[in-house]
C-alpha cells in the first residue's frame, strides 16, 4: 500500500526461508510420479479422489524420507508438515474435479467426506522426515 492507502503490489514470500523444501514437497511430490496404470473406469468420483489422495500421501511421505537423507528437517518443519498439507491438499484441484464430476447427492457427500478426511486424519508425515524408506 502506498501512503494514501492505495494498492501498489504483492510480495510473495512463498519460496523464501527454511520452509522452501517442505512447501515444494507438499505441492510437487504427488505429481512427480506417474499414473499407477490401474483402471479407474468403475470408480465413483469419491473413490477416485480417495485413491488419488492416498497416492499423493504416499508420494509425499516418500519424498520426505528421501529428502531426510541429506536435509535435516527442523522441529518446526516436522510440526508444520501436517498443517501445511491440510492447508494445501483438501482444496487441490483434484478434489474440485471430484465435486464437478458428482452426479448424485451420494457423490457430493463422498467428495466432501474425502475433503474432511484430508483435514482430520493424521498422516504421520513427521515420522517420515527422519530418514529414507523404499517406495
Amino acid at each position: 500500500m502506498d501512503e494514501a492507502g492505495a494498492f501498489r503490489g504483492v510480495i510473495d514470500f512463498n519460496i523464501a526461508g527454511r520452509d522452501t523444501l517442505l512447501n515444494l514437497i507438499m505441492r510437487e511430490a504427488p505429481f512427480t510420479y506417474g499414473d499407477t496404470g490401474e483402471s479407474t473406469e468403475d470408480l465413483t468420483p469419491g473413490e477416485l479422489a480417495r485413491r488419488e489422495n492416498d497416492e499423493a500421501v504416499r508420494y509425499i511421505k516418500y519424498a520426505l524420507s528421501v529428502a531426510g537423507r541429506e536435509y535435516c528437517f527442523s522441529d518446526a518443519e516436522r510440526e508444520l508438515a501436517l498443517p501445511l498439507f491440510r492447508c494445501v491438499k483438501p482444496l487441490w484441484w483434484t478434489n474440485r474435479e471430484c465435486l464437478d464430476a458428482a452426479k448424485t447427492d451420494d457423490d457430493i457427500v463422498a467428495a466432501l467426506d474425502e475433503a474432511e478426511r484430508l483435514l482430520t486424519e493424521d498422516f504421520a508425515f513427521a515420522s517420515e522426515m527422519e530418514g529414507s524408506k523404499e517406495l
